[in-house]
This record gives structure tokens, sequence and C-alpha cells, in this order.
């Protein structure tokens, strides 16, 4: 499958959507709604951050189901602000609990917190932080997609389809994800798109994610991202495959947040369509 700009593009701006509806709610567990165009929203993805002055767990993300297809998408935002980035990095790698290989630290703690709620959920009962209780992330997007569609799971990993679309920490989860879903044959992942993504594994973790088949990943890389660059090779690391790079050089503003930012991306791969906002030079 060669890889098409615009349709990458297109995914991201659900990215963004989602960014917007964490700034509208003003952060924490209650965003702001925001329509996903030809798509419903049923779940929302909620996890912690492990940052000293958080305590509670803050909302990340999307599950919405196609009004047409057979295809659901799942889409996550990366940290807000460099600082809250950087405090989700932990030196070193950990066993990855659900493939071979190691993984990232840091990465590895926020991915075993995720819940998945239902859009709508109070954040004051606690006990409806999770559709599935002491089910992995992998299980509670299946079972997500599966009550939406009043299906049975066993059903929709025939049936179904998912897309998939993160930004920065968001795509280091999602790679994650990715690799769980295929572990345990839960749902069919076709696609993926991680924008701006950290190395998440090391060798072995790449290889099983590399090899992995029925799966078409673009890891979309602005050459001037340093968030692309971390954590290094030399501590072990790898990426995955396949780079899309991108060069931003002159096109926006030089600044870390600029060259990191979902709009840049959006606008290197389609800029007939897109602007980089407050990032124009």
């Amino acid at each position: 499958m060669p890889f098409n700009a615009a349709e990458a593009a297109n995914y991201g701006t659900y990215v963004n959507n989602v960014y917007a509806m964490y700034n509208n709610g003003k952060g924490g567990l209650t965003p702001g709604q925001i329509g996903m165009a030809g798509y419903t929203v049923h779940s929302y993805v909620i996890m912690s951050d492990f940052l000293p002055w958080k305590s509670m767990p803050e909302f990340y993300g999307v599950i919405a189901t196609s009004n047409t297809t057979a295809e659901s998408i799942l889409v996550m935002r990366g940290t807000i602000g460099w600082t809250e980035w950087f405090d989700n990095m932990h030196p070193g790698m950990v066993p990855f609990n659900h493939a071979p290989g190691d993984v990232e630290a840091g990465f590895n703690q926020i991915y075993e917190t995720i819940k998945v709620v239902p859009q709508g959920w109070s954040p004051t009962a606690p006990a409806a932080l999770s559709l599935v209780p002491g089910a992995t992330f992998a299980e509670q997007v299946a079972n997500a997609i599966a009550t939406h569609r009043r299906v049975t799971v066993a059903a929709a990993t025939v049936t179904e389809t998912l897309t998939i679309a993160g930004h920065s920490l968001g795509s280091a989860l999602l790679t994650l994800y990715v690799v769980e879903n295929v572990a345990k044959g839960l749902l069919k992942t076709p696609l993926v798109y991680l924008f701006a993504s950290p190395r998440v594994g090391d060798a072995t973790f790449v290889n099983t994610y590399n090899t992995m088949t029925g799966v078409t990943t673009w890891r979309i890389a602005n050459k001037n991202d340093l968030v692309t660059l971390v954590p290094p090779e030399d501590w072990g690391f790898r990426d995955v495959n396949t780079l899309v790079p991108v060069d931003d050089t002159g096109k926006v503003k030089d600044t870390p947040t600029c060259h990191h930012a979902m709009t840049t991306y959006m606008f290197l791969l389609n800029p007939a369509v897109f602007n980089p906002g407050d990032c124009a030079p």
C-alpha cells in the first residue's frame, strides 16, 4: 500500500480534534465536544501522566466508529507542553508485558494505566473508569467497539477494521497498543499513522512490530523535530518502520514547539489544504 500524504493529513485532523477537545474542556476528564466528521465518538481514552503536580487521570483520546462502514478509529494526542513531555520519559527499558522485547519505562508505565470509558461517563464515579474492569488497553478497545456495534468481541475481530492515528506520546503509546492488539488477535489494524513519534523499544520489540502481518505503519517524522530523535539509539532504542520523512526548514518558525506541532505535520503533508497556523514564519 503506497503512502497517501493527503489521506495521512486528513487523519491528522482527527488528532488535532482531540487536542481541541482537551483544550476546550480545560483539561482534566471532561473534554469539550468536537465531532469527528463521518464518525460517531462513543468512547474516551483516559490515562495517568505520573507527574508530581497531577494526581488525576486525563483525557487523551477517542474511539469513534464510522457511520457508513465497518471502520473505527483510535486517535490519541500527545502531552501538552515540553516539561510535561520529558517528564513522561524515564531512563531505561523494561520488558513489555504483552509481546517480546523491552520498551521505554515511562511509556510502559503510562500504557498500563490506560482506561477506556464511554462518552458521557461521570468522572465522579471511579467504578465507571473501565468498560471491562481488569482488562488491558487492547482488550478494552475491542470491547468498546463491539459494545457500540452491539455484537460480540469475537464477531468484532472478523468484521471490524481499526485505523490508528497518534501524535507524540500518543504515537508511542499506540505503538505499544498495536503490538498487544496483534499479539492477542483482537482487531484488524491495517493502517497506522504515527506522527512525531519518539523511539519506543529495543531491537527485539521493533522486530516484533516490523514483522507483524496485516499492518501498514507510516511513521511520519519531521527532520527538525527533536522528539523523533529520543530516546537515543545509543541507549539501545530503535525506530519502527516505515519512515516518511518531512522537512519544515524555512516553512515554519524555527522553534522546538513549531517543529513538533501537529498542525506543522498536516501542513507539510498537504500544504494546499492546511496551514501552519501560529507557526507560520
